[in-house]
């Protein structure tokens, strides 16, 4: 995740916070619609899911109402608001009039769209702090929080903080520690990194975990080594690194998922259409200049790398 940090003068109203929510509610309705068309065309049988967005979606069109959770600390007048726990929009909105004086409130959205803001209000200022899995998602927002928001208070003005990841990288590999020399030369690149790490990787809380991790991501590394060597000598990649890499396509994109291919690997088709970068096995520090140049392309920033 990263986060696009505002700040702004003059009095919270009820007016822009709740077209705020407004905004933040559009988003995770449109993941969730997409979400759901994947789910239509790739069926989840056996698999273990909490989630059923395809009859969330339903839900969605049946009563057009999606309930965005919230959480506030407002102190208005003599009188104050303090939800501890997730409540609505309403009952926030309710609590902010012409004489608040101090407010904390943040409002997330649920699985799928990943974005999340928070508002710390001292009049007459207030400091909004928009999270999101990339700088584009998250600068997307504060440009349409800056246009769109009716009585926004003067003064208003964001900037990307520069402590912040470029974007997350999720890296699927199949236990070779090759993967190491990747996550460094990322991290120093300023990308977050997503990895799971265990040998175990059957089961259902493995594969709630790898989809959280995916779901939080803006790009995918995909690792294929010669892990394997079947009876007649073909050298493949492990299963699970297969399975991440369908998850991938489906969850960021084809466009989102890189391979890095060891030579002698014998591939599936499924990374058909996907950036491809091969090397010889001993010989990956040859293509990272490759590796990072894709993911600068990916991310839609300028390679500060040497």
């Amino acid at each position: 995740m990263v986060a696009v940090d505002t700040r702004t003068s003059g009095i919270l109203t009820r007016e822009w916070v709740g077209a705020l929510a407004q905004m933040i509610t559009e988003r995770e309705v449109e993941a969730l619609a997409a979400e759901a068309a994947h789910v239509r065309a790739h069926p989840r049988e056996g698999m273990g899911w909490t989630n059923d967005p395809v009859a969330e979606f339903e839900e969605y069109e049946a009563t057009g109402k999606y309930r965005l959770p919230v959480a506030y600390d407002i102190q208005s007048g003599e009188r104050h608001f303090v939800d501890a726990e997730w409540g609505t929009v309403d009952d926030m909105l309710a609590a902010i009039s012409e004489d608040t004086q101090y407010a904390v409130l943040s409002v997330k959205s649920t699985n799928y769209a990943q974005l999340s803001v928070d508002i710390t209000y001292r009049q007459p200022e207030a400091e909004i702090v928009v999270h999101a899995r990339s700088v584009t998602d998250a600068s997307e927002l504060l440009d349409r929080i800056a246009s769109s928001l009716p009585s926004l208070p003067d003064g208003f003005y964001g900037e990307v903080n520069p402590d912040q990841p470029r974007g997350m990288v999720f890296i699927g590999h199949g236990g070779d520690r090759q993967w190491e020399q990747v996550r460094d030369w990322i991290t120093e690149a300023n990308y977050g990194v997503q990895i799971f790490e265990e040998e175990e990787r059957a089961g259902y809380s493995t594969l709630q975990e790898v989809l959280g991790m995916i779901r939080q991501s803006d790009i995918a590394l995909i690792m294929m080594t010669a892990a394997d060597t079947l009876d007649d000598g073909t050298k493949r990649a492990r299963d699970n690194v297969v399975h991440e890499l369908g998850l991938c396509q489906g969850i960021l994109g084809v466009e989102a998922t890189i391979v890095i291919l060891e030579n002698g690997t014998v591939w599936p088709s499924n990374i058909d259409g996907h950036i491809q970068i091969r090397y010889d096995r001993g010989g990956l520090h040859l293509v990272k200049e490759r590796i990072l140049a894709a993911l600068h392309r990916r991310a839609n920033v300028e390679s500060s790398a040497p």
